[in-house]
């Protein structure tokens, strides 16, 4: 026989209106009795009963959380840090890869709207706003909030890491070292891809170098990408001594191409990439990266959507800008430079 509130609260000789307080996360329950309460229904194996529950607080307690790709630690750790939010509210969180495919975050989305979840979270894979695979969440007045992507000057919920300062951050770091003929390796159609562009070519110009458009190569967004052009970089006759690839995957990529011409990082060719990628400390050579802090991101996102529902008022888009932080490793050359001096 399943296990309810009324056994629990019998066991612990407490109202069933406190136990439901505690089992739900309300703030009006002492820290003892919350845990008095909490280690009870474990040892009981109580289950709430969330369908009930649903007819009444009209929510599913369940919210999707839709990445472009779940084999990236970056968006994995996005998920981590919605969850850890999640999980203090007793939301379960239905996560979906949409493999970069814009039509199959449309049907996903559609998908998630037909399980009835309370809202979503997107780090969307369109090139704009214009493809409107958002404008369905509105029309079905379900509450989401963007996370990493930047889809344009929309009214909705964004948390975003602060992507000029990436590009900014990376390339200004490059010429400290000394560097004067700088590539770097953009992702074109991705807006964020846009704005680490725009950082890039700040930088260079602050410091008096004038943008060279041979040294801006496209790519796409993963390892065999960046690695195709950075050989078409290499192969340039006056080619680049440093490079700054839109994210980590490329910046390995690019790093395989110079090693394939018999190039050593960072003796001939310093790299920078972007997201701080699990494991990059490891590699043959320790990649030097720009962290985005995703976590904290997915921590913000699932704030976010937290205080937008079940709100009779629409709440103002929020709009939260996380800043980037330079992680220096060896890929630079900067430890060398340091040893020498």
């Amino acid at each position: 026989m399943a296990v309810t509130l009324k056994d629990i609260a019998k066991e612990l000789g407490v109202s069933i209106v406190t136990v439901s307080r505690a089992v739900h996360g309300r703030p009006d329950v002492s820290p003892e009795t919350r845990k008095a309460v909490l280690d009870l229904a474990a040892r009981m194996r109580y289950r709430p009963n969330s369908v009930a529950r649903s007819l009444v607080t009209k929510r599913s307690n369940v919210w999707g959380l839709i990445v472009p790709d779940l084999m990236h630690s970056f968006f994995v750790e996005i998920s981590q840090g919605v969850e850890s939010v999640a999980a203090q509210h007793n939301i379960h969180i239905i996560i979906v890869n949409s493999h970069e495919d814009v039509e199959k975050e449309r049907s996903e989305i559609l998908a998630l709207i037909e399980r009835k979840v309370d809202g979503l979270i997107v780090a969307s894979c369109q090139a704009s706003c214009g493809e409107s695979n958002l404008d369905v969440l509105e029309d079905e007045h379900v509450p989401f909030v963007l996370v990493d992507r930047y889809l344009g000057q929309q009214p909705w919920n964004y948390v975003l890491c602060n992507n000029e300062r990436v590009g900014y951050l990376a390339t200004e770091h490059l010429i400290k070292l000394g560097h004067k003929s700088i590539a770097h390796i953009y992702s074109p159609g991705l807006p964020i891809s846009n704005l680490r562009l725009t950082g890039y070519r700040n930088a260079l110009r602050d410091q008096g170098i004038a943008p060279d458009a041979s040294l801006e190569q496209p790519g796409g967004v993963t390892q065999e990408a960046g690695y195709q052009a950075m050989k078409s970089l290499l192969g340039l006759k006056h080619a680049p001594t440093a490079v700054f690839a839109f994210n980590d995957p490329m910046a390995i990529g690019a790093m395989e191409a110079a090693f394939e011409r018999g190039l050593s990082v960072p003796g001939d060719l310093a790299v920078v990439g972007a997201g701080n990628i699990a494991h990059g400390n490891m590699l043959k050579v320790a990649l030097t990266t720009v962290e985005q802090q995703p976590f904290e991101s997915g921590q913000k996102a699932a704030e976010v959507l937290l205080g937008s529902i079940g709100k009779e008022a629409v709440p103002e888009p929020a709009m939260l800008m996380i800043e980037p932080e330079l992680i220096i490793r060896e890929s630079c050359g900067a430890r060398a430079v340091a040893a020498r001096h």
